[in-house]
């Protein structure tokens, strides 16, 4: 059986890093949902977590968020540990099927206005109806910048 070493492990992976002034770009293999995927030590791992690995001479213990919101970017300083619920909170995307093209913002059919809502510890909180898509972005906005830990994407 063939076997590499970790010091040529790692210079794979690094020549496989395109640093910007931002973000460090991971441009090796990805898996479907556009994270790199690094071998080290004879496993595959994501890439991020094969940088925070190489930065820090441990493995995370929990999930990796991408305070840049890159989901390309290794540079360990645009990493933090999270948990799940953390993780699921700061995620910028909205439903391709949102009528109103904001996360948290939907169509109440039954009163002809905007609802917002979010989740939080996995239960639905609504935060009120609204006439105009602005002021509902607005209130759910304000709520989860109360509410959840992590929400960068609103502060």
């Amino acid at each position: 059986m063939f076997r590499t070493s970790p010091e040529r492990d790692t210079a794979i992976f690094w020549r496989r890093v395109e640093k910007t002034d931002s973000c460090w770009n991971y441009t090796g293999p990805q898996d479907g949902a556009g994270y790199g995927r690094a071998s080290i030590h004879e496993k595959r791992h994501l890439a991020h977590r094969v940088s925070w690995f190489l930065a820090y001479g441990v493995w995370p213990k929990r999930n990796l968020d991408h305070i840049c919101r890159n989901t390309h970017c290794v540079r360990p300083d645009h990493l933090r540990e999270v948990t799940q619920v953390e993780n699921m909170e700061n995620l910028p995307v909205t439903s391709a099927r949102s009528k109103s093209g904001y996360r948290g913002v939907v169509w109440d059919k039954v009163n002809k206005r905007w609802r917002a809502q979010l989740m939080h510890n996995r239960r639905m909180i609504h935060v009120g109806r609204f006439d105009t898509i602005p002021k509902a972005v607005a209130a759910v906005q304000e709520a989860r910048r109360r509410i959840h830990t992590h929400n960068d994407l609103d502060r």
